[in-house]
């Protein structure tokens, strides 16, 4: 994401998440960049929160600050 300081929302796949540590790595779609978040980065969740490989998101970054939504989930989930 070469300007880091307000991007209009990217689509991207996680491909990590540490449920203990909350932290992750999501992977942006056609451009392979990788981007690491946390919990905190997480929008429109309360409370506890999770994402797992494979979980679809739309990530936007506005004045420095990244934004992570889960729009669509893993297909490897088994809820």
């Amino acid at each position: 994401m070469s300007n880091k300081n307000n991007e209009g929302p990217k689509r991207g796949k996680v491909i990590f998440f540490n449920e203990s540590l909350g932290t992750g790595i999501l992977r942006l779609d056609y451009s392979n960049e990788k981007i690491r978040f946390n919990y905190r980065d997480l929008d429109g969740a309360e409370g506890f929160r999770i994402l797992f490989p494979g979980d679809i998101v739309q990530v936007s970054i506005q004045n420095g600050k990244i934004k992570v939504k889960k729009i669509g989930e893993s297909y490897l989930r088994a809820d």
